[in-house]
C-alpha cells in the first residue's frame, strides 16, 4: 500500500508491503527479482485459438500452418479501428504515422508496421468494419498506391459497434450473422427469439448432459421449437450429441454455440415469466 511520487513535486514515492511470515521468502524474491522486459501486446505469438468464424468468412483468412506459431494481430486490428473511429487518423498514410509512434514500432521496426497496417486495413475492409471513401475508389479507375494512402477510410456501423462494445472481431461477425438471419425470419409469436438475440455469447451456460437437453427441447412448445430451429438449433445435432458423438467441423462448433445460447435464452425466458429461481 502506498503512492507514487507526484511529477514535478516529489523526487520519489513510498510503498509499504505487509506480508505473512510464511510468504516472507516469496516476498523477498519478488522485491529483488529483475524486471521482465517490456513488450508490446499489439501482436502476440501462439495465442489460444479464437472462436470459429461464420463459415462464409473463412475465405478471407490466410492459410496458416497449424504447426508453426503465427502472429496474432487482433490487437493491431483493433487499434487501427479505434484510430479510425476516434478520427485520430483517417487515411492509410495517417494510420502508418500513428502506428509508427507505438512501442511495437520501436521494438520491431517500421517495415513490419507498414506491412501490418496494410494487412489490417485489408482485413477490416473485407469483413465490413471500414469502407474506403467512394469518391476516391471509383470502380472505373484503378487506385494508384499514392491515392490509396491518401484516400479517406471510414468506420461502418459494424465497426463502430465493435469499437463501442469491446467485442472481438470474431464475436462481432458471429452476432452480425445472427442478426442478418433474424431479419429474414424473426419469430414474434414467442418472446424467446427476441430474448435469444439479447442473450450474451460470453460465459454461456455449459451443457453437461446432452440427452437431457434433447429431451428438454422435444418437450418445448411448437412455437419455441420453431424459434430454436430458426436460430440454428438442429435436432440432428442434438441427437448426435446425446449419443456421445463429437464433431470438430466449424459448422458443428457454430451449431453448438447456438444450442448453448438458446439454452441461456430459455433460462432468461423463465426468469422473465417470473418463475421461481429455484425451479429455473
Amino acid at each position: 500500500v502506498g503512492r507514487a511520487g507526484r511529477a514535478g513535486l516529489d523526487s520519489f514515492g513510498e510503498s509499504f508491503l505487509v506480508a505473512r511470515q510464511q510468504n516472507l521468502e516469496k516476498t523477498l524474491v519478488l522485491l529483488s527479482a529483475p524486471l521482465e522486459p517490456l513488450e508490446s501486446c499489439l501482436m502476440t505469438i501462439s495465442l489460444p485459438p479464437l472462436p470459429p468464424l461464420p463459415q462464409h468468412q473463412h475465405q478471407h483468412q490466410p492459410d496458416h500452418n497449424p504447426s508453426t506459431p503465427q502472429p496474432h494481430s487482433d490487437g493491431f486490428h483493433r487499434l487501427i479501428l479505434e484510430a479510425l473511429c476516434t478520427h485520430s487518423a483517417i487515411t492509410e498514410k495517417g494510420l502508418q504515422e500513428f502506428m509508427l509512434s507505438t512501442l511495437l514500432a520501436h521494438q520491431k521496426g517500421p517495415k513490419l508496421i507498414l506491412t501490418q497496417v496494410s494487412n489490417s486495413i485489408e482485413y477490416l475492409l473485407k469483413n465490413g468494419f471500414v469502407t474506403r471513401n467512394s469518391s476516391a475508389s471509383n470502380e472505373n479507375s484503378n487506385l494508384t498506391k499514392n491515392n490509396e494512402l491518401q484516400s479517406e477510410l471510414q468506420s461502418t456501423n459494424l465497426g463502430k459497434a465493435v469499437y463501442k462494445s469491446g467485442l472481438s472481431f470474431e464475436e462481432a461477425l458471429f452476432l452480425n450473422l445472427e442478426l442478418l438471419k433474424a431479419l429474414d425470419s424473426l419469430v414474434l409469436s414467442d418472446i424467446c427469439h427476441l430474448v435469444y438475440l439479447c442473450t450474451p455469447i460470453n460465459n454461456l451456460p455449459p451443457i453437461t448432459d446432452w440427452m437431457w437437453y434433447f429431451k428438454l427441447f422435444t418437450q418445448l412448445s411448437e412455437k419455441r421449437q420453431n424459434v430454436g430451429e430458426k436460430v440454428g438449433v438442429k435436432i440432428g445435432c442434438l441427437t448426435a450429441k446425446s449419443l456421445g458423438k463429437i464433431y470438430k467441423s466449424t459448422q458443428s462448433q457454430q451449431t453448438e454455440i447456438c444450442c448453448r445460447r438458446f439454452f441461456g435464452a430459455l433460462i432468461l425466458c423463465d426468469l422473465l415469466d417470473e418463475t421461481s429461481i429455484w425451479k429455473v
